[in-house]
């Protein structure tokens, strides 16, 4: 048996949606900081659209294929920015595969998520199967 070691989910998708996102025309889509952390509520001037990648993990389906799970959360300042920057992230996640990432699935489409603060909030849930490289 080969050792495989996979690729870091979370960076491919910052790396890979930042790229995507940042080629779109949409107002809702310009400015937007795309990391594995929201920024802490202290930076100044807090950036008004937000796209956080936390990956969930999941299990190997073989030598070299992984089905990696990954949660994808969106803030912006209106409920429309919200609304339509999470759809356009739907929309362009399903493109990304490539060198590592072989499949994309949506589990769950951009669903509004209630929280405390001033931002709108929404949620997205993904299905990556990931391709792994020999040691």
């Amino acid at each position: 048996m080969v050792n495989v070691i996979f690729p870091d989910i979370e960076k491919v998708l910052v790396s890979a949606l930042t790229t995507a996102i940042g080629a779109r025309p949409e107002s809702y889509a310009q400015d937007v900081v795309i990391s594995t952390i929201k920024p802490s509520p202290g930076v100044t001037p807090y950036p008004s659209r937000i796209i956080t990648i936390r990956g969930d993990g999941g299990p190997e389906l073989d030598y070299v294929r992984k089905q990696e799970r990954v949660g994808i959360t969106i803030w912006a300042d209106s409920y429309a920015d919200a609304s339509n920057l999470a759809r356009l992230v739907e929309a362009l996640v399903k493109g990304l595969t490539g060198e590592y990432i072989k499949l994309i699935d949506i589990n769950l489409s951009p669903v509004r998520i209630d929280e405390a603060g001033p931002q709108e909030c929404r949620y997205i849930t993904i299905q990556c199967i990931t391709k792994g490289t020999a040691l």
